[in-house]
């Protein structure tokens, strides 16, 4: 027997190590056929995060924003992002911050898209908000738009219905039908 493994031995520690490389392929394979070698990378699909917090600043356009979210998958050219259960902190500069929060949001790169869906609710730090469930921004033409019931509210005032676009550059908004409007007058005194 010493002399078969003496002899043989090349033979065997290659078939040991085929058998072992054998077997970690097989198990790196996920349950749809799909290589997975790198954790959360799953071709044809992108780039999968969980729980992540990211910081970007733009001092070209005096803007910060910070995205916390359960979930991030990303396209394999990083043109397509969506996350899920999002926090999002956008500061302008010398303008008030604004919070976003929902239960999902993609971004189209190219085409400059945004769509927030889920119980979508953005906060000023002045108290101004704005709540749907769903709202798509446009970040070329600057513009805010949905054209599903909507509230929004504010230190002195609550308005209901149905539609809204909001027009940034020009500093417009536009609530489309079924408006209902409610003002505190006496807030509006003080």
């Amino acid at each position: 027997m010493r002399a078969f493994f003496r002899r043989h031995w090349p033979l065997i520690g290659v078939a040991v190590v085929i058998v072992v490389a054998g077997f970690f392929f097989l198990h790196s394979l996920t349950g749809d056929g799909k290589l997975a070698l790198l954790s959360g990378f799953v071709p044809g699909e992108g780039f999968k995060l969980n729980r992540i917090h990211y910081t970007n600043e733009d001092p070209e356009k005096g803007l910060r924003w910070v995205l916390d979210a359960g979930e991030v998958t990303f396209s394999e050219d990083k043109n397509y992002m969506v996350f899920k259960d999002f926090y999002l902190v956008v500061e302008p500069e010398g303008r008030p911050a604004i919070t976003v929060k929902g239960s999902r949001g993609e971004y189209e790169r190219p085409a400059g898209m945004i769509t927030l869906t889920g119980d979508v609710k953005a906060e000023t730090d002045e108290g101004y908000s704005i709540l749907s469930d769903r709202l798509i921004v446009d970040e070329a033409k600057r513009t805010v738009s949905t054209d599903l019931p909507v509230t929004m509210s504010g230190p002195f005032f609550l308005v209901d219905g149905t539609g809204l676009f909001i027009d940034l550059h020009r500093e417009t908004l536009d609530v489309h039908s079924l408006v209902t409007t409610k003002i505190n007058i006496k807030a509006v005194e003080e």
